[in-house]
């Protein structure tokens, strides 16, 4: 018996480039799906899964949130992870991100953001929202 054909080098590079293909689209696949999960979460509830999850895991839910969403999960989650986040997310990210917030929650997270970025933000800022930025980052707590 012959099996010369089991071991012609097209065949075995073809059934490998399918595989590769079959796993990439699965991989896209799986993507989608959960881009459509974490659009549907509230930010808090993505907040929570952030928290959960491993770096790798959380990197890729991160990557599938909208700014807006991205922006409501950002100021719920610990300082820790914010800081991960921060060092996750490319510059004009963050500021996309941080420009969905109201005034006082970016006043809230601007310990935890680069000044080169909150500066962009702040240029970014409409006359109103800015003034209401820098009044509470400069807020003391200790008055009334």
């Amino acid at each position: 018996m012959r099996y010369d054909h089991l071991f012609d080098p097209k065949r075995v590079c073809s059934k490998a480039l399918t595989r590769c293909l079959l796993e990439s689209l699965q991989h896209r696949q799986n993507l989608a799906e959960l881009g459509k999960r974490v659009r549907t979460m509230h930010g808090a509830d993505l907040a929570l899964v952030l928290e959960a999850l491993r770096p790798d895991d959380r990197r890729l839910v991160w990557e599938q949130a909208p700014p807006d969403q991205a922006g409501l999960a950002f100021v719920e989650v610990t300082g820790v992870v914010r800081e991960w986040l921060v060092e996750a997310t490319p510059h004009d990210g963050l500021v996309r991100m941080l420009l969905t917030l109201d005034p006082e929650d970016l006043g809230y997270v601007s310990e935890s953001i680069p000044k080169e970025i909150l500066k962009d933000v702040s240029r970014a800022l409409e006359s109103a929202d800015r003034q209401a930025f820098e009044d509470s980052i400069h807020y003391d707590e200790e008055q009334a």
